[in-house]
């Protein structure tokens, strides 16, 4: 469920069916918070996945979304660390941000004079 937090923007809660396996351990880190997106997260995830592939830049741009994943620490979530994931974990993320798309777009009020949500371009 998405829900504003105290900063000004959603998040979304993500629980993961597999999830990351702790370092040393047979635990695995299994929620995973997610905040909308920006066009910073886009403009650092380029940065980060230059010259690589488009799966990496996707793992890129989630790693700038998530707030947190488990009790890792935010500089150990990296695009390598995400590729570890399940295919229907990464889906469950992707769902996630969608939601939070869909969620940002109808949550805050129309500004006066703009194109109206309901018109197509």
């Amino acid at each position: 469920m998405a829900e504003e937090n105290g900063r000004g923007y959603l998040t979304e809660d993500v629980y993961l069916v597999t999830g990351l396996k702790r370092t040393g351990e047979e635990s695995f880190h299994k929620h995973a918070v997610l905040r909308e997106g920006k066009v910073a997260d886009a403009i650092a995830a380029e940065r980060k996945s230059a010259g690589k592939s488009v799966v990496y830049l996707s793992l890129a741009l989630i790693c700038e979304q998530i707030v947190s994943l488990g009790d890792l620490p935010r500089d150990a979530i990296t695009p390598g660390l995400l590729a570890e994931l399940t295919d229907e974990d990464f889906e469950r993320i992707e769902q996630a941000r969608e939601c939070l798309k869909k969620k940002a777009r109808w949550s805050r009020p129309e500004p006066t004079g703009s194109i109206s949500r309901s018109s197509s371009l």
